[in-house]
């Protein structure tokens, strides 16, 4: 039976029956309707955490244990979660940095090649990234190479066909006047 019906029968309350629901260093005090009081365990010396709850029989139970191994137990969870947290931060801080680097070295090798294609530099480069985001920017930027060298070549071929043509005109011109 629960100590709740048996406070409310009015019998006898044997607190033996709840042993295993008691901590080892606990004291369990049991208050009938009757205002009697029954135990189970040693009253805890020192600082104690008790708590207390009705029974609907008239009755209440009372549980008290030494704050002590709460008190470290709460210590070493504290230190466990700061402890998880700082490793966590800095696994963070790891991955943070690993990413870091494996995208600055690539978007330096881009930075680069789009200097040297500003500065006249048409030939492809065929370094890939592993990134579809980066490789796309190479991809572009070798695109925009392949383009600007057929600009390139027209113009000079443009011009070499002018200068060419000029240069025909005039030679035909300075053998007539002389």
């Amino acid at each position: 039976k629960s100590l709740d019906n048996t406070i409310a029968a009015g019998e006898v309350i044997d607190t033996r029956q709840v042993r295993l629901a008691i901590p080892e260093d606990g004291f369990l005090l049991v208050r009938g309707q009757d205002g009697q009081e029954y135990h189970y365990g040693d009253r805890p010396q020192g600082e104690v955490l008790a708590e207390t709850a009705n029974l609907g029989g008239g009755g209440q139970v009372q549980l008290t244990i030494p704050a002590e191994p709460v008190r470290t137990r709460q210590t070493q969870v504290t230190i466990a979660v700061v402890l998880l947290a700082i490793l966590s931060v800095g696994t963070g801080m790891v991955v943070a940095g690993v990413t870091a680097r494996r995208l600055a070295r690539p978007m330096r090798n881009i930075s680069a090649r789009a200097a040297r294609l500003g500065a006249g530099d048409f030939r492809p480069d065929a370094a890939r990234y592993s990134m579809q985001e980066l490789d796309m920017i190479a991809e572009a930027l070798d695109a925009s190479a392949e383009a600007l060298s057929a600009l390139i070549r027209r113009e000079r071929q443009f011009v070499g066909d002018v200068s060419h043509q000029l240069r025909s005109r005039l030679t035909a011109l300075q053998l007539r006047l002389d």
